[in-house]
């Protein structure tokens, strides 16, 4: 899920947000925030259960 967000944000950046328009730029933003917080989540969760072991 996180891998397909990340890919997904990439190819909006690199096609340079199709001229600079403020609905790219605020989804690449939208994006690139929910799969920071997804991947922190994992972390904490595994991080819990790697102590509870």
């Amino acid at each position: 899920m996180v891998l397909a967000l990340l890919i997904i944000n990439g190819l909006i950046s690199r096609s340079g947000f199709r001229g600079n328009q403020t609905l790219w730029r605020t989804l690449h933003a939208y994006l690139g925030t929910l799969a920071l917080q997804i991947m922190m989540i994992h972390a904490v969760v595994g991080l819990q259960l790697g102590l509870s072991l």
